[in-house]
């Protein structure tokens, strides 16, 4: 009678925890941590690899809606004020609005010109990084992040360092021509100048509007690129997550493999 209440203990307990919780331990002891913390650098590396690849072609940030970069808050508070002025909307479809356009485009445009350098500054990184929640990170568990931990891991890590790195890409590619021959840095200065001669003009009597606050637009874009990035990484961990053998790659295989 003992013995059958004992397995029957036993049935029920294993019965009552989540399958996938079983799934995860069973997985976790055959694996050490320093093969944890390789199948997790190696991930981030394929996922670095496919964000830059898909960020540095043309619409890799303009067309694609999740990554991509808008005016910064300054500037677009300043045009929802004109727009809603008397007689504002007028105004900015006749003086901001084709700016606007051209601008946003070439936010973008240097985003994409620029993505192509952020490999190997990624690379080295993840190289370079010490994961000290490796098992937390492998079961979905860092920060409330599911099956996107590596990924949030990675940013809280390494953001600031890889903005300070990324942000001379940047530079670069805000003075090229990306936009019927003008650069994303004219486009802003043109920007500001249409709508600083509304706020100048005599209609702003009615508008009281307020000159532009000019940001940093550098690190605006710096930042808004390698937000997009890191989505483009969380997305391709994911996949690695869902189907590690797409990848042929022994050690994503045992670390992700069910």
């Amino acid at each position: 009678m003992i013995r059958y209440l004992l397995i029957s203990s036993i049935l029920i307990a294993f019965t009552a925890c989540n399958v996938s919780s079983w799934q995860s331990i069973l997985n976790n002891s055959q694996l050490t941590e320093s093969e944890v913390v390789d199948g997790l650098k190696t991930a981030l590396r394929i996922g670095t690899e496919k964000a830059v690849q898909v960020t540095s072609q043309k619409d890799g940030y303009f067309r694609d809606q999740a990554i991509r970069i808008l005016l910064p808050e300054e500037a677009s508070k300043a045009l929802v004020t004109l727009r809603e002025a008397p007689g504002g909307e007028q105004l900015y479809q006749s003086a901001v609005a084709p700016v606007v356009d051209d601008l946003v485009e070439a936010l973008n445009r240097s985003a994409e010109n620029a993505a192509s350098q952020a490999a190997p500054i990624f690379k080295d990184a993840i190289t370079g990084m010490t994961i000290g929640d490796a098992w937390d990170i492998l079961n979905e568990n860092y920060q409330n992040a599911g099956n996107r931990s590596a990924t949030v891991y990675f940013s809280d890590k390494t953001y600031d360092r890889l903005a300070q790195l990324f942000k001379p890409a940047i530079d670069q590619s805000l003075d090229k021509p990306v936009v019927n021959n003008i650069s994303a840095n004219n486009l802003w200065n043109k920007f500001v100048k249409s709508y600083d001669a509304i706020a100048k003009s005599p209609a702003n009597l009615l508008m009281r509007l307020e000159p532009v606050k000019e940001p940093d637009l550098s690190m605006y874009v710096t930042s808004r690129a390698l937000d997009g990035l890191f989505v483009k990484v969380a997305d391709e961990e994911v996949k690695i997550r869902k189907d590690p053998y797409q990848y042929a790659i022994q050690i994503l295989e045992k670390v992700f493999g069910k």
